[in-house]
């Protein structure tokens, strides 16, 4: 039997038919899976150590899921961060002050957001432990409506955004910023 005569019988068309709306079916499912899970990057542009029992960090949140994504905490060494807004360095008669994320953070599908977090009352004999500095991996917790995942990031060179500019310049010049 060659392949037209096989094709010429209705009950093998409607077989062929069946079997591709089937395979069809399976994969929409499977995207459909893949493209609803939480999938998001987040780094860190600036850090900075301030006082003995502060942190703030710069982070940049790439929401690259197809869905909302909504992070209702961040928790870095059992500390979290602090969850109502407020600001971080300011200057005075600055129309863009510098604040901390209004929790929980909202970020739309396929899009991304900068925001400002601070850890305080870091506890004495947790803290002097934290190194803060270019090449160390920290770890963070952070909650989300879908899951509690945790992000390994490793930090890079400070930046001017938690610094003042003549801080930045010593850091680039080779020596640690005075905070």
């Amino acid at each position: 039997m060659t392949f037209f005569e096989w094709f010429q019988d209705r009950n093998n068309i409607t077989f062929l038919i069946s079997v591709i709306g089937f395979i069809l079916t399976t994969y929409q499912l499977i995207r459909n899976v893949i493209l609803s899970r939480e999938n998001y990057v987040i780094s860190v542009i600036d850090y900075v150590k301030r006082r003995d029992d502060c942190i703030q960090f710069l982070f940049g949140i790439e929401n690259r899921s197809s869905y909302p994504l909504c992070i209702s905490e961040i928790t870095f060494y059992g500390i979290t961060c602090e969850l109502e807004r407020k600001a971080i360095r300011q200057r005075p008669g600055s129309w863009n002050f510098q604040s901390t994320g209004n929790f929980p953070l909202c970020i739309q599908a396929h899009s991304s957001q900068y925001v400002y977090v601070e850890f305080l009352d870091v506890p004495c004999d947790t803290f002097p432990h934290i190194q803060l500095c270019h090449g160390t991996t920290v770890t963070f917790e952070i909650r989300s409506t879908r899951n509690l995942a945790q992000k390994k990031l490793m930090l890079g060179d400070i930046s001017h955004y938690l610094h003042t500019m003549a801080q930045h310049r010593e850091y680039l010049a080779g020596r640690a910023p005075d905070e």
